[in-house]
């Protein structure tokens, strides 16, 4: 492990009185530590690998801490937008659920092995219908691949 370094630093303070128009200009010597990376801990937050005195244990508040922390909660107050929306949106599905979006839709044409060729709109409904994979099925229509499960494209 590296070792640390004593260090002795000069700085003339003459430029600096100058520029100032002051009196008083000396020659400061510093006397520090250099230490390696290594041994240098952060100043503030978590060091690396750092475990909370709290992980994973549980019942580690008493009933008073508990109590206290209770009250303080309970005087926070949700904003009236953020309680309105809660309120708008609570048990209803997604605002976008079972709209299809026609105009991202890709269609095409592929053949099977047994020259069957089945045109269509959308890759998701006809890879459900045919129990394809929806990702090599568009790599079939792009060329990036020969076949998938025996479908080729046949554009």
């Amino acid at each position: 492990m590296a070792e640390s370094i004593k260090k002795i630093e000069k700085w003339n303070t003459r430029t600096l009185c100058e520029t100032f128009n002051v009196g008083g200009a000396t020659i400061l010597e510093i006397e520090y530590e250099k230490l390696p990376f290594s041994q240098i801990k952060p100043i503030y937050g978590f060091e690396k690998n750092h475990t909370p005195w709290n992980k994973g244990k549980i019942n580690c508040y008493s009933n008073d801490t508990l109590r206290k922390m209770s009250e303080v909660a309970k005087g926070r107050d949700m904003s009236k937008a953020v309680k309105a929306s809660t309120k708008k949106t609570k048990g209803k599905p997604a605002h976008n659920k079972g709209v299809e979006y026609t105009h991202l839709q890709k269609g095409g044409k592929i053949i099977s092995k047994e020259g069957v060729i089945i045109e269509f709109e959308s890759i998701s409904k006809i890879s459900k219908q045919l129990n394809l994979n929806p990702s090599h099925l568009g790599q079939v229509l792009l060329g990036k691949r020969k076949s998938h499960k025996g479908w080729k494209n046949a554009s």
